[in-house]
């Protein structure tokens, strides 16, 4: 609400008629105003609780995600007779935590290069965290694949979030990846997710091939490669990219958001409002070279920013 010098109610002050009738009405508009600003304030807290409650119920100990759909316990198809299993980080026996080890260097010590030694660091962090959920493909001998994902939270939308997804080499190119991210796909919709995410390394070009032509994912509005684009910066690039496939209008308009020309420009105002602001021009480049930061793509916005003490809405 506007302060107006002195004048802190039009009564008790003898004033012209218009000026008496322009402050009774600034004035209502004032409380109309705190009350939509109290009921956004109640929506927000409203969906947060949902999206709390959505997580912690994807996330209950006694759910078996695989349980939901039966017809995907098995893959039989070009010539392979599979089944599936669910499994969680935190209850990983000895043997599957070094088969998975094992498969992700064979996998991804080439697209990582010169990275993958701390990559590697950090996935064998991540593959026994309580939040990593799995679904483990077998044949009738041994495992030979799988996938491994979370549920969290991107720019306040709820989404699966994809980790891995590992295959022998004998096993890729026969239609297996597909049938995985299908189910992916089905256990974030049954969970009421609004979106699944991943990452994925530039160098591996075969992957990217495989989400964006086969699969039809976006590049999100979420990757490095469009932050630096909103933000006009040039001569900048990460080595990887986030992709999406959103299921809702909301999740669509926050991690597929194109942008335009005047997007750009918009991009460009910002710039100069955070430099007004003590951000330089300097610290803005550290501020979009680390709001995306590769944890196997997880993203953390909210600590880079609190780290510079400045958003970026």
């Amino acid at each position: 609400m506007s302060k107006r010098g002195k004048h802190k109610s039009p009564f008790g002050f003898k004033l012209g008629a218009g000026n008496r009738w322009r402050m009774e009405c600034e004035g209502e508009k004032s409380m109309a105003d705190s009350r939509s600003k109290r009921l956004t304030r109640t929506q927000i807290m409203q969906r947060k609780k949902r999206i709390e409650e959505l997580l912690r119920s994807a996330y209950s100990s006694d759910k078996d995600h695989l349980s939901h759909f039966p017809n995907f316990r098995h893959y039989n198809a070009n010539g392979l007779s599979l089944f599936l299993e669910s499994g969680r980080g935190n209850k990983l026996s000895y043997d599957l935590k070094n088969y998975i080890q094992k498969l992700l260097k064979v996998n991804m010590e080439g697209p990582y290069g010169a990275e993958w030694p701390t990559e590697e660091k950090v996935k064998r962090r991540e593959m026994s965290s309580p939040e990593a959920l799995y679904i483990f493909v077998y044949n009738k001998e041994s495992m030979i694949g799988f996938v491994q994902y979370r549920f969290t939270i991107e720019e306040e939308i709820p989404v699966l979030y994809v980790y891995e997804l590992q295959l022998e080499p004998a096993y890729q190119g026969k239609g297996l990846g597909k049938f995985l991210m299908q189910l992916v796909e089905l256990i974030a919709c049954n969970n009421g997710m609004g979106a699944v995410v991943l990452t994925v390394q530039k160098r591996n070009t075969s992957a990217i091939n495989f989400y964006l032509n086969k699969l039809r994912y976006d590049i999100s509005s979420i990757s490095p490669s469009k932050i630096y684009q909103l933000m006009g910066v040039i001569g900048q690039e990460k080595s990887y990219e986030i992709l999406c496939k959103t299921f809702d209008h909301e999740a669509k308009a926050v991690l597929e958001a194109s942008f335009s020309k005047s997007s750009k420009q918009r991009g460009g105002d910002k710039m100069v409002g955070l430099h007004n602001n003590g951000l330089t021009q300097d610290n803005l480049f550290v501020f979009v070279n680390h709001c995306v930061v590769s944890c196997s793509g997880i993203m953390t916005h909210d600590y880079q920013r609190s780290r510079l003490k400045a958003k970026v809405s």
